[in-house]
């Protein structure tokens, strides 16, 4: 079975005077539009706007001009697309694993050997799945290698060996 190519995610960053939030949220984005989620990430951590400013994040699954995704993201926030001061719009083929019916949602993350691997490729394809993942896996209790004997380690028994996996990297079932 071949797997579908991976989708790319182009992400904009603007900034606003102050967050039009009081709380750090998820605005997600409208069936027909092109945007499909946006944050003041600034509002999560302000360490990410030194100045004090709001600092906007916002996805399209498709490469996208900030033009043409300005007014949508200032409708999602509720200020004006000129409340909005462009910083840059970065393009990341193979961002995120496609996601097709079916959908297979938590896959193996023991390859065998002693090897683990997570991602959001090994559950959804979003930060969600890719966290969700990483805690299935460090869940995992540690076994050796086959044919070896437990060997001493520098880090806790408890703590598996963990490959962090990426979305474009290909995956063992």
């Amino acid at each position: 079975m071949s797997r579908p190519p991976p989708r790319q995610v182009t992400t904009h960053l603007h900034v606003l005077p102050e967050s039009p939030w009081r709380t750090p949220l998820i605005v997600l984005g409208q069936p027909a539009g092109a945007l499909v989620n946006s944050a003041v990430v600034s509002d999560a951590q302000p360490r990410y706007s030194p100045d004090g400013r709001a600092l906007v994040a916002s996805a399209t699954l498709e490469r996208t001009r900030e033009e043409d995704v300005r007014a949508e993201i200032a409708r999602a926030h509720g200020v004006s697309p000129s409340d909005l001061e462009h910083l840059t719009s970065v393009t990341v083929a193979g961002a995120q694993p496609a996601a097709l019916p079916p959908l297979q949602l938590r896959r193996p993350v023991e390859l065998g050997d002693g090897l683990y691997v997570c991602g959001d490729h090994r559950d959804t394809p979003s930060i969600q799945g890719a966290m969700a993942s990483g805690a299935w896996t460090a869940r995992r209790p540690p076994r050796p290698p086959a044919g070896r004997r437990r060997e001493r380690r520098l880090m806790p028994a408890s703590a598996p060996t963990i490959l962090a996996g990426c979305t474009t990297a290909p995956t063992a079932q």
